[in-house]
């Protein structure tokens, strides 16, 4: 995305704006590198996942996985990866669906789909039998 030109001007903006606005700047922060990836995305509570442009969109479960709730966009593909009631159709019903969420209640229902539909043992033994040709075509 950054070697778009548009899109980069577009990241820009919304930069400057964020750091113009009193409201956006106590409501949103830039961390760094963080060790502790799992708490990091417990603290900020959700991960938005707006990009048309990413393989399978690992950071939603990544953030389910850790007590994050997921918003995402409706890329080509995400109501087979993840539930609906987590992809937003744009950016106003996105927030909308963030103000108006019990956010306790949703980390536990998102935190469970991911636990039991991306479980560790399932997905490693199908890339197992994958890899050793165990797999059925």
């Amino acid at each position: 995305v950054w070697r778009r030109l548009t899109e980069q001007q577009y990241f820009v903006d919304q930069l400057q704006r964020v750091s113009a606005s009193p409201v956006l700047r106590r409501a949103v922060s830039f961390d760094g590198h963080q060790h502790n990836v799992a708490s990091w995305l417990r603290k900020i509570g959700f991960v938005l996942s707006p990009s048309d442009d990413e393989s399978f969109h690992l950071a939603p479960a990544e953030g389910m996985a850790s007590g994050a709730v997921p918003v995402i966009w409706p890329w080509n593909g995400s109501s087979d990866v993840y539930d609906d009631r987590w992809i937003s159709g744009d950016a106003r019903a996105a927030a909308e669906a963030i103000a108006t969420m019990d956010w306790e209640a949703e980390r536990r229902v998102a935190q469970r789909f991911v636990r039991e539909r991306y479980a560790l043992d399932p997905v490693a033994d199908a890339w197992a039998d994958l890899v050793l040709g165990r797999a059925e075509a």
